[in-house]
């Protein structure tokens, strides 16, 4: 039969309390096989998550990678995300991040391209997509994907970016569902 041990620390003064909940149904703890840490609730922190998107309406310069301003928020758990002045997310946790986004136009000529991007720091850190027009008169192209990054919880941060070439001036797509960006802590460093 196998045994319980409760070791005390060697300092310290605190009380190690088991309490049972109060319920007539009889519980049981079944621990794994193997040595590591049981995670409470006090020790695993959980991260924020956002999703924002493009508000109000952006141009780029054809053949020039430019940040688009994402300026407006669907929700941000943990206030993190800038979408009035960077328009960036700067997480307060360390750890590793899943990050995307969508970036579309609209009225693209038929020989036109578009290409979005994931920023740290201010540096391209990952291409998400590329769209070609699809060779018909107008087109409404939009590139979307993830990537996942590390970020230090304290000066990391990350923002969106697209690349536009196109002999004609499309404007960014508004729709909440087709410009967005969007991210969540997926484990904690």
């Amino acid at each position: 039969m196998s045994k319980v041990s409760i070791k005390g620390a060697d300092t310290g003064t605190g009380v190690f309390t088991i309490e049972s909940p109060a319920t007539n149904t009889d519980r049981t703890l079944t621990l794994p096989d193997e040595a590591g840490e049981i995670v409470t609730s006090a020790k695993y922190e959980q991260g924020g998550a956002f999703r924002a998107y493009l508000g109000s309406s952006q141009t780029l310069v054809n053949g020039v990678i430019a940040k688009l301003n994402i300026n407006t928020k669907d929700f941000d758990e943990l206030n993190e995300f800038d979408s009035t002045t960077n328009y960036r997310y700067q997480p307060t946790i360390a750890g590793y991040y899943l990050i995307g986004g969508s970036f579309g136009v609209t009225n693209m000529d038929a020989e036109g391209a578009i290409v979005s991007y994931i920023a740290k720091n201010s540096s391209l850190h990952s291409q998400l997509g590329q769209q070609y027009s699809n060779n018909t008169s107008t087109a409404d192209p939009a590139t979307n994907g993830s990537a996942l990054l590390y970020l230090n919880g304290t000066t990391d941060y990350v923002d969106m970016w697209g690349l536009v070439q196109d002999s004609t001036t499309p404007t960014i797509d508004i729709d909440p569902d087709e410009t967005y960006f969007w991210g969540y802590l997926v484990r904690k460093a």
